[in-house]
């Protein structure tokens, strides 16, 4: 099985034009504020919004990276971005041990943030092949 196909967000019907599949380690953090600040430029958003887009998949990225494997287990962390329906779209997924759902509505300050900066945000636990946070912004005030 490959495992790469795994990491393809739920988004059947969006093209998807940014994969990126990282190390879960804090160094990873960098790129992947850097991609997602080129997807949200190259979407069309500016200022505060792209600011927005860089907290939050910073702080899911952070979760995966110091959550999801245990202590010296090797990981990877994948990022998607797409822009589909006025809105810019980002999976961060992992392939860790996962989390029951309970947990995530007690989840600490990263998901509170990400829910207090995204228009939608989504937590799915894969059980034990990882968790998946989503989150979309809109590109435009009106969108």
């Amino acid at each position: 099985m490959d495992d790469q196909a795994d990491d393809t967000p739920a988004a059947p019907s969006a093209r998807i034009p940014v994969v990126l599949r990282m190390p879960a380690t804090p160094e990873s953090l960098t790129v992947a504020r850097q991609v997602a600040t080129g997807v949200a430029r190259a979407a069309g958003m500016t200022g505060e919004k792209v600011e927005d887009v860089k907290v939050a998949v910073t702080e899911a990225c952070t979760n995966a990276v110091r959550h999801a494997y245990g202590s010296g287990e090797p990981g990877s962390v994948t990022l998607a971005a797409w822009v589909d329906g006025g809105l810019l779209h980002l999976s961060v997924r992992d392939r860790g041990e996962g989390f029951s759902p309970e947990s995530a509505i007690q989840a600490g300050v990263g998901l509170l943030t990400i829910r207090a900066l995204a228009r939608d945000v989504g937590v799915r636990s894969h059980g034990a092949s990882g968790t998946e946070v989503t989150m979309s912004f809109a590109l435009s005030a009106d969108a």
